[in-house]
């Protein structure tokens, strides 16, 4: 069994000044004696002053280089093979950081699975949504929760991958599709969540993961990126049929999903990979 003291916690930080005292409060209150690292990104808020009094180890980007570049920072400090990333938005309960260290003996990569949410569901986040779609696509199976924040690596797998992964809020979901494409197992451990403040995902954020799944499926599994650029070429086409309403496309894209849809089984990738 894994101890405090053997563990890494990382908190990227941007403008989360209001929510990451408590946050910081609860850490200490139950891992006091784990290092912990807060990465402030480049905040304009007061978040600097909020870090004061606590025990942790404080990285400084003087400008905001974004959530994956603040996560590689942590990562490179951290003295630990164990390593926790947590957000700073209050959405996570510290508490369930104990559920997920049960697994991590047995799995590369231990993923807090996030349930009762409700904010997926909106129009706001349907851009995610599809791009949940995508992920699970290149994959070939649905990724029980491909972003979620919080988290277990360990240091000694995800330091090979880091020059693959971006700076942005993708990391997170470009992170969990590379371990699968790598032949490392994951476990998704359910925890509830609770109402956080704002959301960090732009439709630029969204473009550049799809990219990045994209480039890591041609890499890794090039039937998979095949496949995935095909279905993204699909929703174009689809995208067309719907402003042009064509008779000759709406017949292409049929006959275009029927090919790939047959393609698509005989290029699954190894589904026991991840447990929930």
């Amino acid at each position: 069994m894994i101890t405090v003291e053997e563990i890494t916690i990382i908190i990227p930080v941007y403008n989360e000044g209001p929510s990451l005292q408590k946050v910081l409060l609860d850490i200490q209150e139950n891992y006091y004696d784990s290092e912990i690292i807060v990465i402030n990104d480049g905040s304009t808020d007061d978040t600097i002053n909020k870090i004061k009094g606590f025990n942790v180890k404080v990285i400084q980007h003087h400008i905001n280089k974004g959530y994956g570049a603040a996560l590689k920072s942590g990562i490179k400090l951290a003295k630990n093979n164990i390593i926790i990333s947590i957000d700073a938005d209050g959405e996570h309960d510290v508490k369930d950081i104990k559920s997920l260290l049960r697994y991590i003996d047995s799995f590369d990569m231990v993923v807090g699975k996030r349930v009762g949410r409700t904010d997926l569901y909106s129009w706001k986040n349907a851009g995610r949504r599809i791009l949940n779609i995508f992920a699970d696509i290149a994959v070939g199976f649905k990724i029980p929760d491909i972003n979620s924040g919080l988290r277990i690596y360990k240091k000694s797998i995800i330091l090979k991958y880091l020059d693959l992964l971006p700076d942005t809020f993708s990391f997170t979901t470009t992170s969990t599709v590379l371990f699968i494409f790598n032949m490392h197992r994951i476990k998704f451990v359910p925890v509830n969540v609770y109402s956080r403040k704002g959301s960090k995902v732009s439709v630029k954020s969204g473009f550049i993961s799809l990219i990045k799944i994209l480039i890591l499926s041609f890499l890794f599994k090039p039937s998979r990126g095949i496949l995935l650029l095909l279905y993204i070429l699909g929703f174009c086409l689809l995208s067309g049929e719907c402003i042009l309403m064509s008779k000759f496309l709406g017949f292409l894209i049929v006959s275009f999903f029927g090919i790939i849809i047959m393609m698509d089984r005989y290029f699954q990738c190894d589904k026991n990979l991840i447990s929930s």
